[in-house]
């Protein structure tokens, strides 16, 4: 009797030990502020509190990111659009599962940022001006072409050289390009630090819709559970950001988390928030394809519906 009763407590002590056991999902990110859906899931504790145990890995651009996501190197990529469209163009199975960025004429959260002494005053200027990107094919990359024509420049009149996000300061004030397209909170940490200023971009009418959270359909359809948790985590994330006073607070303890990168007050007071919702929105994403097609990067195009997990 004594020997079932330990065994029925070891059962026991297994099955809750089980229970309470926290599922494992490797997400990579862009070191930037965009990624604030998952930051904040992270500091506010929405992921442990859905069973979640988060590890995180820095990539440094969309493109990048698709190559981790299809190498399963990553569960989940924090990342543009962009990159995606052309994924699943190419016949590469992979969705956005919620979250979104977006940026327009009434956020302006994507900028040129320059030297202090830059004698850049007009799109005009720009002309034969080395300018950094983070990667082609981005939605940075996407909203300086669109810029430079609008201006009617070409992108054969400029010098388009790829410099990582957190590498644009020094890249500037070490005068190797003449401009970077930057992200924040790098644009604010270079003006706020003196060593860069900034030239706003010209918007278009539509909404640019800059990132998502993104995933193999494979791991979608293994794990539809895990995606819901992740889905509440994303919701509960967008509520408080659209809370600024309370996000801001927040935005200097990031890097006691984890994060990649550390900001101060000054910079969290000042930082300019891109917009944020808790889905991709399609109307949007047809003009981030029309970006694509106009600048020959994508040839024919996809049914946006399909980028978008829908719960069955």
């Amino acid at each position: 009797m004594k020997k079932v009763s330990i065994l029925i407590i070891g059962v026991l002590l297994c099955l809750s030990s089980c229970q309470n056991k926290e599922q494992v999902v490797k997400i990579g990110y862009l070191p930037i502020l965009m990624s604030s859906q998952l930051y904040v899931g992270i500091v506010e504790g929405y992921f442990k509190e859905e069973g979640i145990k988060v590890e995180i890995s820095e990539i440094y651009n969309g493109p990048d990111m698709v190559t981790a996501i299809r190498g399963k190197s990553i569960d989940i990529g924090l990342a543009v659009t962009p990159p995606l469209i052309l994924a699943r163009a190419n016949g590469v199975k992979i969705q956005s599962i919620g979250g979104a960025t977006f940026d327009g004429a009434s956020v302006r959260e994507h900028r040129l940022f320059l030297p202090i002494d830059s004698e850049i005053k007009t799109a005009q200027d720009l002309r034969g001006k080395k300018i950094a990107v983070v990667a082609e094919g981005t939605s940075d990359y996407f909203s300086l072409l669109y810029y430079l024509q609008a201006n009617g420049i070409t992108k054969e009149e400029v010098e388009i050289i790829t410099v990582p996000h957190p590498e644009m300061i020094f890249a500037i004030t070490s005068k190797a390009v003449d401009a970077a397209a930057g992200a924040e909170p790098f644009i604010t940490i270079g003006a706020v630090e003196g060593k860069t200023k900034t030239f706003d971009y010209y918007y278009p009418d539509h909404i640019l819709e800059v990132g998502t959270f993104m995933a193999h359909e494979d791991f979608i359809n293994a794990n539809p559970e895990l995606i819901a948790k992740i889905t509440r985590v994303i919701d509960r994330a967008t509520k408080f950001i659209h809370n600024e006073k309370e996000f801001r607070k927040l935005l200097p303890t990031l890097d006691q988390h984890g994060i990649k990168f550390k900001m101060s007050k000054e910079v969290a007071d000042s930082v300019r928030i891109m917009g944020f919702r808790n889905r991709l929105d399609p109307v949007n994403l047809e003009a981030v394809m029309n970006l694509m097609i106009e600048n020959n990067v994508l040839k024919e195009r996809i049914n946006v519906e399909d980028l978008i997990y829908s719960p069955k």
